[in-house]
């Protein structure tokens, strides 16, 4: 080795000069490096060149491979091969570097382990191939012939403990489940598409459409709008068990002449759902037994029905739902649940007093909601006795403002229809008890 050459050290703790003469003591070298250079004694035969290895102790830093082995190695392969030089002019005709092909062999030393390596080498000179590029396209067909895994990089530390060491994977699994088998049969396969409906009902659909000699567009329009349907039927549903609505009257049966005062007209248009598009509030005041929360239901299924999302709950149950509520986090994920419905009900404010939180929490409520989506409230007070409801909360007043803001406010004047229901009951009760 010359002065000008400085040798440098590898990640394997190998000193080799900074740039070779030929591609074919290139691959020798990467051989011959990581497989007997590994800080003990050894002897490396490549033909008839025998070359001595001097080990030495990885952690002091010190040169294993001595200047003089290396100019032997490299003379003494140039004699047995003379391609090589032409070798080398030919990588330096298309421009490519020998320094990238030393860390490509390297690397697939590291993968594929030295005999490997030596094997696709010879078969690349054979083929007259010369690049790394070969060496590893060889690589990787013998190991897929062989039906092994490809192999796994590892990211190791130069650090003289970790040079060199044999590093055993753990056995492969997969990181992710396997997907799940196509199904074989017409049904099994709609279901997996989302089609359940028409899964259910195949059989019935192509007798109909044998029977009715559809064409396929046919087939194909009545298919889809029956899914639709189906599908339809199932958010409504799904919504209607959702809004807790319980037992639900129909307004057909509603008597006008029972309430001794109620504007006719204005619960007429509510029915019609308008004020879902401003949005509006809807405010039933009335005393008990006057049929408010029977309204309240109907809009609530009815805005269902329509396509809209809803939900009905009482005063109580949506303050304890709040409070029950033990982080911030929590808390604003369940706000942000009654923001969702198009049409949120509730129902019985003013049967129970509440402190300055639940106050509070029910102005986050309507706060949110405001100048949104609707809010339809029942209560049996009028709003200047609502310090009874909410007594010492300071957002009383901001309350009563957002919900009276945009709002349709009726007012039912009555007896309890229960009390009368109850009355008339006893009075059939004693007309049937035979007489004495």
């Amino acid at each position: 080795m010359s002065q000008t050459e400085t040798p440098r050290r590898t990640s394997a703790g190998i000193t080799r000069k900074s740039s070779f003469p030929s591609i074919a003591v290139l691959l020798r070298l990467a051989t011959v490096k990581r497989t007997f250079c590994s800080g003990v004694w050894g002897t490396s035969y490549f033909g008839d060149l025998q070359t001595s290895i001097t080990g030495a102790d990885n952690d002091t830093g010190a040169v294993i491979e001595q200047a003089a082995h290396v100019a032997g190695l490299v003379a003494a392969t140039r004699q047995a091969n003379p391609s090589t030089a032409r070798d080398r002019l030919r990588l330096a005709a298309r421009g490519e570097s020998l320094r990238f092909h030393v860390a490509r062999l390297l690397a697939l030393l590291d993968d594929y382990g030295p005999h490997e390596l030596a094997a696709a080498i010879d078969r690349a000179l054979e083929r007259d191939a010369l690049g790394v590029g070969a060496s590893a396209h060889i690589l990787e067909t013998r190991r897929r012939q062989r039906g092994l895994k490809p192999p796994m990089p590892l990211a190791l530390p130069d650090h003289p403990g970790v040079r060199d060491l044999d590093v055993t994977p753990l056995a492969w699994r997969p990181t992710m489940t396997s997907p799940d088998p196509i199904p074989t049969t017409l049904s099994d396969q709609l279901r997996q598409l989302g089609l359940v409906h028409t899964a259910s009902e195949l059989n019935d659909f192509i007798a109909r459409a044998t029977q009715k000699r559809w064409s396929p567009v046919v087939q194909l329009e009545r298919l889809v709008q029956a899914e639709l349907e189906a599908r339809l039927r199932q958010r409504v549903e799904r919504r209607l068990n959702d809004a807790h609505l319980g037992r639900v009257k129909s307004m057909a049966g509603w008597e006008w002449a029972w309430p001794k005062g109620i504007n006719r007209p204005t619960v007429e248009r509510v029915l019609t759902l308008d004020f879902l598009a401003q949005p509006e509030n809807v405010i039933l005041v009335a005393s008990h037994g006057l049929g408010k929360t029977m309204i309240a239901k109907y809009l609530v299924h009815d805005a269902i029905l329509a396509g809209h999302s809803a939900r009905f709950l009482t005063a109580a149950d949506l303050i304890l739902d709040l409070t029950r509520q033990e982080t911030a986090r929590a808390l604003q994920h369940r706000l942000q649940s009654y923001l969702r419905p198009t049409l949120l009900a509730i129902d019985e404010v003013g049967y129970l007093a509440y402190d300055a939180h639940a106050a509070d929490l029910l102005f986050q409520v309507v706060s949110r909601r405001y100048e949104q989506k609707s809010i339809v409230i029942t209560t049996n007070l009028p709003f200047k006795q609502w310090d009874m409801v909410f007594p010492n909360a300071a957002c009383a007043v901001a309350l009563i403002d957002r919900l009276t803001h945009h709002a349709e406010i009726i007012s039912i004047d009555g007896e309890s229809y229960r009390k009368q229901e109850a009355e008339q009951a006893q009075k059939r009760k004693q007309e049937q008890k035979p007489k004495r």
